[in-house]
């Protein structure tokens, strides 16, 4: 099985934020199709690699593997504690194809989507920043909504 370009994207996506900010996020999360997640502790030393279809993260005593055609949405979690005086942005979601990045998530935030009739095809709770892959999702108009925030995307 070939690993989705766009899930090696997102995963490449979270991993960079976290190299540029390894002193503010502690884990990695994915949420899977099956609706389980995975959490990876992060360290400077984590390093992570693609393996066939595995994403396989290891930081030298643990090791950690993720099925990358399984994997719906990335997530990077946050110390809070490191958040002092930080200065909160737009919270502007960033669409790149089908994948929507969200930045700085307040604590209880939900991230819907909807089709235009309505019908909601995704829902997660979120906080800091949240790459969301809607690789699964059929072509069409898409509602997101995240905190007060509304976006209009067409999935191609």
């Amino acid at each position: 099985m070939k690993t989705p370009l766009r899930t090696i994207l997102s995963v490449a996506a979270a991993f960079t934020l976290f190299c540029m900010h390894a002193d503010v996020y502690k884990g990695l999360t994915f949420s899977l199709s099956d609706e389980s997640t995975v959490t990876i502790p992060l360290s400077s030393s984590v390093e992570g690699e693609i393996q066939g279809d595995q994403i396989v993260f290891s930081d030298g005593t643990n090791s950690y593997s993720v099925e990358a055609a399984k994997i719906s949405s990335v997530k990077l979690d946050k110390d809070n504690s490191s958040a002092v005086g930080e200065i909160e942005a737009t919270n502007t979601p960033v669409v790149s194809g089908r994948t929507i990045c969200f930045s700085n998530l307040p604590v209880g935030s939900v991230i819907t989507v909807c089709t235009v009739d309505g019908r909601i095809v995704r829902t997660l709770d979120a906080f800091g920043d949240v790459v969301l892959s809607l690789e699964d999702c059929a072509d069409g108009i898409y509602l997101v909504n995240v905190n007060k925030t509304t976006i209009k995307i067409a999935l191609k």
